[in-house]
């Protein structure tokens, strides 16, 4: 049996040959994909795959606003066929995936930080009104507790997660050209910090910050250059579980 046809089985014979095709014949799909024009159970549509990787036949994409969320759209993409809220939300359990934010019906409203009530996605680093002020603990540049133990600063960069607890000081050192502006950030609910600086050269305090609510700051200008030091410490043996140092030019 023959396996090739010729240009009239396929164009037909009243087709004029250079509006057709330039061989005078076409060789059968070889595994690639129904061959073009031949039938494949579907009303004769050419359903074949080209050489470029292309599909024939009718597109699979479903239209956005059909009703239908399929495996092509998202809710961000198609929120008219797909909804970002979690299936089960409303089921009455809070289930994995699930958040107060996302589904209150189930989880219930998010907690807000000061309502009196330490809830389980509060502590006391994220809520010290509600869940109390932590406990107090050396912090990562100890020991600084004297000006030979001075901790060197950077300029420009928070220094954070710092603690005065009982009985501690906290020295900082400051390489200083002509000025600088210190700032201690806290809560002063956590508890009452006070900042003075000291010249390294002549041991003399040169200024310091002590009000009475929250953060501390000093700015000081027209100084010897030199080495300076920041004293960190509790008002009236005041503990802070955590501060912030900062000093910039």
């Amino acid at each position: 049996m023959s396996t090739r046809r010729t240009l009239s089985s396929i164009a037909g014979t009243g087709c004029v040959l250079a509006a057709c095709f330039s061989t005078s014949s076409i060789p059968e799909a070889d595994g690639d994909g129904v061959g073009a024009g031949e039938e494949d159970g579907t009303n004769g549509v050419g359903a074949g795959a080209g050489d470029e990787g292309g599909s024939g036949g009718h597109s699979t994409d479903a239209p956005c606003g059909d009703g239908v969320c399929t495996a092509l759209e998202s809710c961000e993409a198609c929120p008219e066929d797909c909804s970002c809220t979690p299936v089960s939300c409303g089921d009455g359990s809070c289930d994995p995936g699930e958040t107060c934010a996302d589904c209150p019906e189930d989880c219930g409203a998010c907690s807000a930080c000061g309502d009196g009530t330490c809830s389980p996605d509060e502590d006391c680093d994220t809520c010290f009104e509600d869940c109390g002020v932590c406990a107090c603990s050396p912090d990562s540049l100890e020991p600084n507790g004297s000006s030979g133990a001075a901790s060197p600063i950077t300029f420009g960069v928070d220094v954070c997660d710092l603690s005065v607890c009982a009985a501690d000081v906290d020295w900082l050192e400051l390489p200083v050209t002509t000025g600088f502006t210190a700032t201690l950030t806290f809560f002063q609910a956590e508890g009452d910090l006070d900042l003075e600086i000291y010249s390294a050269a002549t041991l003399d305090y040169v200024t310091g910050s002590y009000s009475a609510d929250d953060d501390e700051s000093v700015t000081l200008s027209g100084l010897p250059a030199g080495t300076y030091w920041a004293r960190v410490y509790g008002k009236s043996g005041a503990e802070n579980p955590d501060y912030c140092f900062r000093v910039d030019p």
